[in-house]
């Protein structure tokens, strides 16, 4: 989710994950709530709702983010180099559909495609990140 609805924020001493996700997608807030649980245990998890906009903006301060997230760094994440280290790279081959499950869920939709008068499931994924798109899990 960080790859793709989410950012890190200095601030003043510390790093806050900010995800921004749809309100209406409860079972995904409640997902990435665990993660953050699991990632580092016992710190407060927020959750922000928008009034003008149907988001939900889910965050969490530590200090360790950017050892979470050795990605970080300035700009946008789709003009820097986005490059999994070793213990993410296990993990995610370890659960690859969590991690296509993230991607979906961040960067895509799910949607109906009709063929022949049958209704079946569609996925669609948007990322501009070449490195991200060439992931090769």
């Amino acid at each position: 989710m960080y790859l793709g609805d989410g950012y890190l924020a200095r601030v003043r001493r510390s790093h806050a994950l900010r995800i921004y996700l749809n309100r209406r997608q409860q079972d995904v807030v409640a997902r990435v709530r665990q993660t953050i649980e699991i990632a580092l245990p016992g710190r407060r998890i927020n959750e922000i709702q928008r009034r003008v906009s149907p988001v939900t903006e889910v965050t969490c301060y530590s200090r360790d983010w950017p050892l979470v997230f050795p990605q970080h760094g300035p700009g946008r994440k789709h003009t820097r180099r986005i490059v999994l280290a070793e213990w993410q790279r296990s993990i995610v081959e370890a659960r690859p559909a969590d991690f296509l499950r993230g991607c979906l869920e961040s960067d895509g939709c799910r949607h109906r495609r009709i063929v022949n008068g049958k209704d079946y499931p569609a996925y669609s994924f948007s990322n501009r990140s070449e490195d991200i798109l060439r992931l090769d899990l």
